[in-house]
């Protein structure tokens, strides 16, 4: 790994490993504003692909909810 991140020690102790370089930023193509229900730091957890398309991040989550509902 110490080729990847400077200081780390130079050892075997790092097998197997993966490392993996990312992409370009999936940004929205509008702003997702917060919704209704959700309070400054509170976590809420959605799929990003209805984070990227819903209009709130309320949305988002009551449509996570319902699709892992069943």
């Amino acid at each position: 790994m110490s080729p990847f991140f400077p200081g780390a020690p130079d050892t075997s102790d790092w097998e197997p490993h993966f490392l993996m370089t990312l992409g370009p930023a999936i940004r929205p193509d509008h702003e997702v504003r917060t919704g209704r229900g959700i309070v400054r730091s509170a976590r809420v957890w959605v799929d990003i692909d209805l984070l990227l398309t819903a209009k709130t991040i309320s949305e988002a989550a009551d449509q996570t909810r319902q699709r892992h509902a069943g």
